[in-house]
């Protein structure tokens, strides 16, 4: 049961974090309160400049070819903001670096799944499309070996904290078995 859980979780997650959307108020309510407190924090401490030039970064997405190109545009219009999404890329790519190899690769895996999901920009995400990568995403993680299983849990402890938490794993429950998918 556990298991389904971390993949929903690290699906928000990277969705959210990793691809640092402008528009933090397009993500579910509901699922707000799960992200890692840095991801939050960047993200509060924003201002409504800072806001307006990730947007205009965001809505470009399909101009660039990979994150660096739209690091690279993000940094043209402020060195500021540029620092503090370096800052928050480099506390996620620390975390990733330091799991097992499976874990990693199937982390990776998980990031691009996810960003090529993405949401038009403007768009909110679509819950059915999240529940489909969710349930692909799942039948990867059972794939993976004890130890990286373990990397995961010990790589990302906040994680590990909110999966356990009662209402999270009531949101989960609910998300996965719409689609078909109950978790075990």
């Amino acid at each position: 049961m556990l298991g389904r859980f971390t993949i929903l979780a690290m699906c928000i997650v990277a969705a959210y974090a990793g691809a640092l959307p402008y528009n933090f108020g397009g993500l579910p309510e509901q699922f707000k309160e799960f992200l890692p407190q840095e991801v939050k924090d960047f993200y509060a401490e924003l201002t409504p400049e800072d806001k307006e030039i990730l947007k205009s970064v965001a809505l470009d997405h399909e101009k660039y070819e990979n994150e660096d190109q739209a690091l690279e545009a993000l940094k043209a219009k402020s060195e500021k903001l540029h620092t503090k999404a370096l800052t928050l890329k480099k506390l996620v790519t620390d975390r990733i670096d330091k799991l097992e190899d499976g874990a990693k690769a199937f982390v990776k895996s998980v990031i691009e799944k996810l960003r090529s999901i993405r949401p038009a920009p403007g768009a909110k995400p679509d819950l059915n499309v999240l529940r489909s990568a969710a349930n692909d995403i799942i039948e990867q993680y059972k794939g993976l070996g004890d130890a990286s299983k373990t990397s995961l849990k010990e790589a990302f402890p906040k994680i590990t904290a909110v999966i356990q938490n009662e209402k999270f794993q009531k949101i989960a429950k609910g998300l996965l078995s719409n689609a078909g998918a109950t978790p075990n």
